[in-house]
């Protein structure tokens, strides 16, 4: 609706004998809310169908890639997660709207969280300022929370990487 017009008024306008200047003026504030209109609705229904299939056989292309490419680290924290029993989802994909998706490292459901294993690019700016919204979105998306350890930690040091699980779990 153009602005401080109803519909009924604006078609009224158009129809009476008004100037075609002012014609073309209102067609077009008409026509950029019809499309603003036809936009907002179009996002909704993106939000309400979630990603396309194409979208998400893309996700699971990159998914599958990256469980055959794990690695030392992951396969370690893996395992420290097997010895305390606690269950999660390897590389599990997070879709934050139709188009956009995140893999997370480890993802258990019983505490809604994720645990990402980061290896050395993670120390530049750049990259953190990237992880950083990638946890913000998750946590939008409904995750509890998200903890990041170090790639070398986790190969040098399974008894610090597994009483920080235990804490962060709330284990005994």
């Amino acid at each position: 609706m153009i602005v401080g017009f109803t519909q009924k008024q604006v078609c009224e306008l158009l129809e009476s004998n008004i100037s075609d200047e002012i014609k073309k003026v209102l067609n077009k504030k008409l026509l950029k809310e019809e499309k603003r209109k036809a936009r907002k609705q179009r996002k909704r229904e993106e939000r309400i169908a979630g990603p396309s299939l194409a979208r998400r056989a893309e996700a699971e292309r990159f998914r599958n890639d990256l469980i055959r490419k794990q690695t030392e680290s992951e396969k370690v924290f893996k395992a420290i997660l097997k010895s305390l029993k606690i269950k999660y989802d390897f590389q599990k994909i997070f879709f934050i709207n139709s188009n956009a998706f995140y893999i997370a490292d480890f993802y258990i459901p019983s505490k809604n969280i994720v645990f990402e294993i980061d290896g050395g690019y993670h120390f530049n700016k750049t990259q953190g300022i990237k992880d950083a919204k990638r946890t913000k979105k998750l946590k939008y998306k409904g995750v509890n929370a998200v903890h990041r350890f170090m790639n070398n930690r986790v190969l040098e040091d399974h008894i610090y990487t597994s009483n920080r699980i235990k804490e962060i779990m709330k284990l005994k």
